[in-house]
């Protein structure tokens, strides 16, 4: 599999037709890869290392 980089903040197409839905995403982040302080909270989004598991809500 070929790496693909992306750097931004935009949404893809499926995740914007699931945005339009109503649908909200819980991204998770991994606190101890994202090399932050531990008395800063919370980590901020430009810092968070994400996991790349999601969770599509209504």
């Amino acid at each position: 599999m070929k790496r693909h980089t992306v750097t931004g903040w935009n949404l893809c197409d499926a995740h914007r037709k699931l945005f339009d839905e109503g649908f909200v995403t819980l991204v998770e982040c991994d606190p101890d890869r994202s090399g932050v302080p531990v008395d800063q909270d919370p980590v901020r989004p430009e810092q968070a290392w994400r996991t790349r598991w999601l969770a599509h809500l209504t």
